[in-house]
């Protein structure tokens, strides 16, 4: 059940005789999925410490029985139950948003980030299930031990392959969270590698999507593009596509639009092109409380065109 506004709370049995945690080891079912569902919505349905509250409980029960290793997270993960596996990533969405629930998703050796890497690469449609998936790693992604295993997992390859293919048409939700995904993959030396490998096809595409209708989309590009402009592979592929001159007429565009954040941050990734050193950034930590690189614009103002379509 759950708690409605104003009712008294209550306790779940999550680890007792025929509880919560008990149940989610049972075979797939619609009640699974129900349960999935009642215990995502124990959590949004609440805020601040009434949801942290809620969370520590979880963990404190060990609900998706990380101590005994990752049979039951992949299993949840991989249901063959559509309705199921997705309110299983939506859960796992819900938690990640909150430094207990990264936490606990980041136990077990690294084995279930490993795990959401593995399934998420395997997923090819624009779905509830994979935008959730997406967000829950991206969260995770402020620690550079996930950083790693998502890189070792192939993220950064299958981020930019989706991207080319669908940045014009996927949903502005994936976009974002898929850029997002690439600013903090980035920040990691292995990122930025495994970034520079792809750099014929990643950089133009960024500098296509300089121009997305999403602001947000337009922040992360940013920040991916300063990222990368340290590796001279990069560089020079930037160089050799004009990307000085497309980054001066967008920063007189942002400039004349009154986007202030916009206009800063168009600045320092020119001054990289131009191999002028702006300011470093905060140094990369692992602390899980870090903010990403690139914060979302307090002054949007009108989103500007489309990126142009690539052949």
């Amino acid at each position: 059940g759950l708690k409605e506004a104003g009712a008294p709370d209550f306790e779940l049995n999550l680890n007792g005789p025929k509880g919560v945690k008990q149940a989610l080891a049972e075979e797939d079912c619609e009640f699974k999925a129900a349960l999935l569902q009642a215990l995502r919505w124990r959590l949004k349905r609440r805020s601040g410490a009434a949801r942290r509250r809620a969370l520590s409980l979880y963990v404190e029960a060990d609900v998706l029985d990380t101590q005994g290793g990752d049979a039951l997270f992949a299993s949840l993960l991989r249901s063959s139950l559509a309705r199921q596996a997705e309110q299983f990533a939506r859960l796992l969405e819900c938690m990640s948003g909150e430094p207990e629930g990264r936490g606990y998703l980041m136990s077990a050796n690294g084995h279930l980030i490993r795990e959401l890497v593995k399934e998420l690469v395997t997923v090819e449609n624009d779905t509830p299930r994979r935008r959730a998936l997406l967000q829950a790693l991206q969260q995770c992604s402020r620690r550079s031990s996930v950083q790693l295993a998502a890189v070792q997992g192939g993220v950064v390859g299958w981020v930019v392959e989706h991207l080319y293919a669908h940045a014009d048409t996927m949903s502005e939700q994936s976009a974002e969270h898929m850029t997002a995904l690439l600013v903090t993959l980035a920040q990691h030396a292995a990122g930025r590698h495994a970034c520079a490998a792809l750099k014929d096809r990643l950089v133009p595409l960024l500098a296509d999507m300089l121009e997305h209708e999403s602001i947000r989309v337009r922040e992360y590009v940013h920040g991916v593009l300063y990222a990368l402009l340290k590796q001279p592979d990069c560089m020079a592929v930037a160089q050799g596509i004009g990307l000085e001159e497309v980054l001066e007429a967008l920063l007189q565009v942002n400039k004349a639009q009154g986007l202030v954040t916009h206009a800063r941050q168009l600045s320092l990734v020119l001054q990289r092109v131009r191999e002028e050193e702006p300011p470093e950034p905060t140094p990369h930590t692992d602390s899980d409380d870090e903010p990403p690189p690139v914060s979302p614009a307090k002054n949007a103002g009108s989103p500007s065109k489309s990126p142009t379509k690539r052949g």
